[in-house]
């Protein structure tokens, strides 16, 4: 037996301490000097040590308990089951069930699910009692507690640290999720976020709200997700302009590359070239005739500058090598309406923005900016193919999570979108919006935001566009 207590040894009683750990006592001997400690995490484990005089303060009368949540109640319960044996199990059972019980509310399935989680949690916590309580006794018998077992205490309390940092994704959510939305009402953003979202609300048995606030090119919504805890609950669903405006305004008041997580895509459109019918133009190649006739006489709107539609106007100006008036708007909506009464030259927007009023006559498609046409009108040819060979711009949406996110619930709401995504429901009501689904990890999404903003950077050198 060592005369003293290691730091490490004596670091970990404090751990155990920490996490309200049924009773801890330092005995005293007959001249006063800290004789023993006994550690009972659970009622099943009790370890003993000789140690020096001037460790016995350190330890007296600390027992912080921490107001931990339920969820994370039962992942300390399941630890005390690893440490301790059967009695743990017992409790851990009884506080799975009412974690079920406490979120059933009209909940049934929510709070079935979550009492699986509990249940295979202490199925896990069974296997691990067995093999690690063997080995300790093993050790016991060989005389090796010394060494054998302090790796089993780091062993153990390594497992239950890795429950308790596992605990908020476990749970996640527990409180309703705001949805902030880049754009107007209406427009092909907001039209994939509320496509999508009621689904999401669903599965997670919790709120999610969609909220919208339009402005600056989508920058404002960014601001105020970036300003949000980084817990979850604050989500911001963009567009393309989302790598746009990093490329075309480095004075924004948040960072794109450092204030977000990037957690997954969840459509790519064609952007449909639209024109009033009354203005008599009827193909792509007869508007840049126009416009080349009166160079900045023609005028073009979009959803703001930086936004998509800006941008695929942008890139077809210089292809076709015409001058233009750019007009921003809040949202596409905006745009389309202007279109339609008259006070707009053109516009670029979603087809499934255009398409209602391509169908009711008061918009003329005059091509897509897909590289195949598209199978809701294909009948209408590609802007390549009618006019402009090579030409090609894919408006797409995302979702992002404030920087600091734990990675655990970053992962769950990917993989939850991804499940909802690929449900045939789900792409058949994509297909009727003319928008396709992508399927991308939170990894992969993050690198194709990067290859988007240098995309867009490039755009923006050969353009000129400055941001307001």
């Amino acid at each position: 037996m060592q005369a003293g207590v290691p730091d490490e040894l004596l670091d970990r009683f404090r751990l155990l301490l920490s996490l309200g750990e049924d009773r801890f006592h330092v005995g005293q001997s007959e001249l006063g000097h800290a004789d023993h400690v006994d550690c009972e995490p659970g009622r099943g484990l009790v370890a003993r040590q000789r140690y020096r005089s001037d460790v016995g303060p350190q330890l007296e009368g600390r027992r912080p308990r921490p107001d931990l949540a339920p969820q994370r109640r039962v992942h300390l319960l399941a630890a005390g089951v690893w440490v301790g044996g059967l009695p743990p199990l017992l409790l851990l059972l009884r506080a799975a069930g009412r974690e079920a019980g406490a979120d059933a509310r009209p909940h049934a399935v929510v709070a079935a699910r979550r009492f699986s989680r509990g249940a295979l949690v202490c199925v896990l916590a069974l296997l691990l009692t067995g093999t690690l309580n063997a080995a300790t006794q093993v050790a016991t018998v060989a005389g090796l507690v010394g060494t054998t077992y302090g790796r089993l205490l780091l062993v153990k309390l390594a497992l239950l640290l890795l429950g308790l940092w596992l605990a908020p994704a476990h749970a996640f959510p527990t409180k309703p999720v705001r949805v902030i939305v880049a754009f107007t009402p209406g427009g092909a953003t907001d039209i994939i976020a509320r496509t999508l979202m009621p689904r999401l609300a669903e599965l997670w048995g919790q709120p999610v709200v969609v909220e919208n606030r339009p402005g600056a090119g989508g920058s404002l919504a960014a601001q105020i997700v970036a300003r949000a805890p980084a817990d979850g609950a604050t989500l911001l669903v963009h567009s393309s302009g989302y790598s746009i405006n990093a490329a075309l305004n480095p004075a924004l008041p948040y960072d794109p590359r450092r204030d977000f997580v990037d957690i997954a895509p969840l459509a790519s459109q064609a952007q449909a070239l639209v024109v009033n019918p009354a203005s008599g133009i009827r193909s792509v190649a007869e508007l840049i005739a126009a416009a080349k006739a009166k160079p900045g006489e023609v005028t073009f709107g979009s959803s703001g500058i930086g936004s998509g539609a800006h941008f695929a106007a942008e890139k077809f100006r210089i292809a076709a090598g015409i001058e233009v008036l750019h007009i921003p708007y809040k949202g596409g909506a905006e745009a389309i309406n202007d279109t339609v009464a008259g006070r707009l030259a053109f516009t670029f927007n979603t087809l499934s923005l255009a398409l209602p009023y391509i169908r009711d006559g008061r918009l003329l498609v005059l091509g897509v900016s897909s590289t195949q046409r598209s199978g809701l009108l294909p009948e209408v040819p590609t802007i390549a193919e009618s006019a402009l060979p090579g030409f090609e711009f894919t408006f797409w949406n995302g979702l992002w999570a404030p920087a600091g996110t734990p990675p655990a619930i970053v992962e769950k709401i990917a993989r939850d979108l991804g499940r909802i995504v690929a449900t045939a429901e789900v792409r058949e009501r994509l297909a009727r919006l003319g928008a396709e689904p992508m399927a991308m990890t939170p990894a992969q999404f993050s690198r194709f935001v990067r290859e988007e903003i240098e995309t867009a950077e490039r755009i923006v050198r050969i353009s000129g566009i400055k941001a307001q």
